[in-house]
């Protein structure tokens, strides 16, 4: 059995169903994500992001099943304190040409705050890191070589788009291989949106 299909059964068995999003397998090559945003500042209410790898996984660090936003990442951190407890819209696990990748998204606004953004970004960097930490420990899965990729999808046409920011590890600042990048959303109609997961990422 390949590694994404010992990785994706342990994520099964470790994220909470509710927070799961169900990716469309309909196409024989690839596979499909509607995003839905219900955040009342979004331009956006949904986005459709396409050529997802199959065999993927998808949740939300957003989202609980009832459709309402979770105040903070864990009910072990003080909701009170400023910054720490907010998640991102998508996690998705796949592989990309023979390499371990794990995305972590957030769909912007126009004109969206980069300090803030990076934040979010970098808790939600965290708590993947947690949980890759559970699959190489209780699965004993070699996780050692997974890429972390974090962007923020901005809907703006003319959104000047800052410079790529790169998260430092605390512990190791060789460590810069997690890139936080924004990418523009093109393709809209109305308050639908349409992008693929090799323009997310910016690699193929």
């Amino acid at each position: 059995m390949e590694w994404r299909i010992y990785v994706i059964n342990s994520l099964k068995e470790i994220i909470c169903p509710d927070v799961v999003l169900a990716l469309d397998t309909s196409h024989q090559e690839y596979d499909t994500l509607p995003l839905k945003e219900n955040s009342k500042d979004s331009k956006l209410n949904k986005l459709l992001i396409e050529r997802i790898p199959k065999n993927s996984f998808a949740f939300t660090l957003d989202c609980n099943s009832k459709g309402a936003h979770f105040k903070q990442l864990s009910c072990y951190l003080n909701k009170t304190t400023a910054g720490i407890n907010k998640g991102c819209d998508l996690v998705i696990f796949f592989m990309n040409n023979g390499k371990y990748c794990v995305l972590i998204f957030d769909l912007k606004s126009d004109k969206p705050n980069t300090k803030d953004t990076k934040i979010q970004l970098m808790n939600s960097r965290i708590y993947v890191r947690y949980l890759i930490g559970i699959i190489a420990n209780h699965y004993h899965i070699d996780c050692n070589s997974v890429r972390i990729i974090s962007r923020a999808g901005v809907t703006r046409p003319n959104y000047m788009i800052p410079k790529c920011k790169t998260f430092r590890h605390p512990i190791n600042e060789n460590n810069t291989d997690e890139e936080f990048k924004f990418v523009r959303i093109d393709q809209i109609i109305g308050r639908e949106g349409k992008i693929s997961l090799d323009k997310i990422i910016g690699f193929v």
